[in-house]
């Protein structure tokens, strides 16, 4: 059972958005990224080897301090950038290809720190949960409130378990507890979805990693986790992180066909990837599947794709038209109230700055807008936007620094998510152009945006019309 989820950026306050009409016709973006030679060759290389052989391959590349993702055997940006560093590091052909040779070596390497750290399977008796751990720098243990506590001489790094039946408090009761910042603590990043929550960050001068988990044992709900803690900025500890997060089994044993991974990816020191498995659900239920724009009158866009039993802003909604290409839909959403505020649209260029906003789950039943700063790639119809945006962001509005309106974000394959935050990835980028002409709205009259705008004053432009779309699933 292993752990993958995040998200990443600022959160702000929700706001309201109405794309500028422009009278410049544009077509959609293709969603084709650039070509890659170096890539794809690696990644056919590397998809040839035996499913074990390339797990092996990433979880060594976590101890030479190259990989911080999670060891599934699957090829992504991540692996490739960790193992052209590590073939530059080591004078190997570019592009992290091995050989036979090579590989043995890096799987020497790395089982050569395993043993020095004694790095070995813990099963905890009192919680149930199983990981591993650095057991020969983690030389203390005794027993915790509902688990136990492992850790060095000085309590500089420790790890604690946790066990609690879900009728003495469920996730969210503990989410509230854990997700606020108060005094030396702060919090860098929290996310909590129906079946695990994280939290990590700083706490004076440690970094600090907690993921619990729920699952069914004898027909009792339970809640299980562990907290991990390590001097802020040691980078030895944070890859420690990394591998104690994926071997991370709070339900060992149970029937593997009952799960669903969910990746995860870390954003900022100490935080680290993990694994956890998620119940797929009995019967289909509303569930958030993308970010739409209030263009006032009871109408809303967004690229949502087919969205059967679909709600915007908690509204039923009803599809009036979309374009195949972009998965760009127009709603009628009756009762749904609000009026957009105008805005400058611009044109894109590559390498400038951006900003994506989009709304993203915080609770099986509730979301919030969050703020991802990225960049453009590309100009015009082929431009695309570089930043870690959620599964769910698809529609969500992108802004220049200027305060003028991009476009929307389209629709991709989810990124693959590391210890709860979603990695910077390449979107395609719906230009301001063709969804001002896509849904025939003229906006009223407006305010521009003020010049140089700050990152508050450009979420303040859209205030309450960036909107939550759900679906059946």
């Amino acid at each position: 059972m292993r752990a993958r989820h995040l998200l990443i950026g600022c959160f702000v306050s929700a706001f309201p958005f109405v794309v500028a009409a422009t009278t410049a016709r544009a077509q959609a973006p293709q969603a084709v990224p650039a070509p890659d030679p170096a890539f794809d060759t690696a990644k056919s290389a590397f998809e040839a080897l035996p499913e074990g052989q390339r797990r092996a391959i990433q979880d060594a590349l976590i101890w030479t301090g190259d990989y911080k993702g999670v060891v599934d055997g699957g090829f992504g940006r991540g692996t490739f950038a960790a193992m052209s560093a590590y073939a530059k590091r080591a004078g190997l052909p570019a592009g992290g290809f091995f050989d036979g040779k090579a590989s043995a070596a890096l799987l020497a390497a790395a089982n050569a720190a395993k043993t020095t750290a004694g790095f070995a399977l813990a099963r905890d008796g009192r919680s149930g949960v199983a990981l591993s751990l650095p057991l020969k720098l983690l030389t203390k243990r005794v027993d915790a409130k509902t688990g136990s506590l492992w850790s060095t001489a000085d309590g500089a790094v420790s790890v604690e378990t946790s066990a609690t039946r879900e009728s003495d408090g469920d996730l969210a009761s503990q989410f509230d507890k854990l997700k606020d910042s108060k005094g030396p603590r702060h919090v860098t990043y929290k996310i909590a979805r129906p079946d695990f929550l994280v939290v990590s960050g700083v706490n004076g001068t440690s970094a600090f990693y907690t993921r619990v988990a729920r699952g069914q044992v004898g027909g009792d709900a339970l809640l299980r986790g562990f907290s991990m803690s390590w001097p802020s900025g040691n980078k030895a500890m944070e890859n420690m992180a990394v591998a104690v997060a994926n071997s991370f089994d709070p339900f060992p044993g149970a029937p593997a066909a009952a799960a669903k991974p969910i990746a995860t990816a870390p954003t900022a020191p100490g935080q680290a990837p993990a694994a956890v498995a998620v119940a797929p659900p009995a019967s289909r239920r509303l569930v958030l599947a993308a970010t739409a724009i209030n263009l006032g009158g009871d109408k809303a866009v967004a690229a949502a794709g087919a969205c059967e039993g679909a709600q915007i802003g908690g509204h039923a909604a009803k599809a009036l038209k979309n374009d195949p290409k972009t998965g760009l839909s127009l709603f009628d959403v009756p009762g749904l109230g609000g009026q957009g505020l105008a805005g400058p649209a611009g044109s894109t260029q590559a390498g400038e700055d951006a900003l994506a906003l989009f709304r993203a789950a915080t609770t099986a039943t509730a979301s919030q807008t969050v703020l991802a700063s990225g960049q453009v790639v590309g100009e015009g119809a082929a431009a695309r936007v570089l930043a870690p945006i959620d599964e769910t962001g698809a529609g969500g509005p992108v802004f220049a620094r200027s305060g003028a309106f991009l476009g929307l974000v389209g629709p991709r394959a989810a990124p693959t998510r590391v210890a709860g935050v979603v990695p910077q990835a390449t979107w395609p980028l719906i230009p301001a152009s063709f969804v001002a002409e896509f849904s025939a709205i003229t906006p009223p009259a407006g305010a521009a945006a003020p010049a140089a705008p700050a990152v508050a004053d450009i979420a303040a432009m859209a205030k309450n019309a960036v909107l939550p779309v759900s679906c059946l699933r």
